[in-house]
């Protein structure tokens, strides 16, 4: 993954192709727009809102998730998958329970859970989980059967629900994504060309590393270009060694195409040999 936004983008763009293949289609916004039918009926632009909310997942997991560990990853996919599963079937509910649709127009509105004292001293008992037949005698107008408060509340608690789903489905998402470009794989090798097209002359820690040798270093280094292609992240997730934690840079020398390279690549930032 490149750093800064050009990163964010990357994650951005995958991201956004994941979600388009499991919908199976091309919609303007990730995932919401796709099941818009099951939306909250209130209010009006909620696929913008809830497109607004999964940028600003994505942006928290970018910048407190991006150089985590697989461990630390792992455990963020499992919690923010049970956290999906439970949320949608409690949004699921609460959308069975508390709204309800006109049966001419279609539309789909929000009930409320008190009654008005009107509604209250006609329908008794029944009140406040009444039904279509109730509804129809108000004309499918909420606000004669239930309080305005009442009505808000269950609004916003609908709403909190469907954001805090699609919240879980992006950091979810999300971390998958961003662990996955952590690394990118070996560059395809083309035809004709030689399997080690890197060759590293020295390579040590910045400023002088006195518990490790030029040549071990040097020796990780090509493993690492072998193994992951001429471009990695200079970090103790690359590394496998907490050494580098206690220098700020790596210098390399190599030469890549007949030119010799010499390059000193700061902490946390990538090495690519072009």
């Amino acid at each position: 993954m490149q750093p800064g936004l050009v990163g964010f983008k990357e994650l951005l763009q995958e991201f956004r192709g994941l979600s388009l293949w499991a919908v199976g289609g091309s919609v303007a916004v990730p995932f919401a727009a796709a099941i818009a039918s099951l939306s909250p009926p209130w209010p009006p632009a909620i696929v913008l809102v809830t497109a607004v909310a999964e940028l600003v997942a994505l942006i928290y997991v970018y910048q407190f998730l991006r150089r985590s560990r697989r461990q630390t990853i792992n455990k963020i996919i499992a919690s923010s998958g049970l956290a999906l599963v439970i949320l949608a079937a409690v949004y699921l509910a609460a959308v069975s329970l508390y709204t309800y649709e006109v049966p001419t127009t279609k539309e789909r509105f929000v009930k409320g859970y008190v009654c008005t004292e009107e509604a209250a001293a006609v329908f008794k008992q029944k009140c406040p989980d009444l039904g279509i037949e109730q509804l129809k005698t108000a004309e499918y107008d909420a606000d004669r059967l239930w309080t305005a408060r009442s009505i808000t509340v269950v609004r916003l608690a609908i709403v909190g629900l469907w954001l805090a789903v699609f919240v879980a489905l992006s950091v979810l998402v999300g971390s998958f994504l961003v662990f996955q470009l952590q690394e990118p794989g070996p560059r395809p090798r083309g035809a004709g060309e030689k399997a080690d097209t890197v060759e590293v002359h020295t390579a040590f820690y910045h400023p002088a590393d006195n518990s490790r040798t030029g040549q071990d270093v040097t020796a990780l280094v090509q493993r690492l270009i072998k193994e992951r292609g001429p471009s990695f992240l200079v970090d103790t997730n690359t590394f496998g060694d907490p050494f580098i934690n206690l220098f700020k840079a790596l210098t390399v020398e190599y030469t890549f195409r007949g030119v010799r390279t010499t390059k000193t690549i700061p902490q946390d930032q990538r090495f690519n040999v072009q």
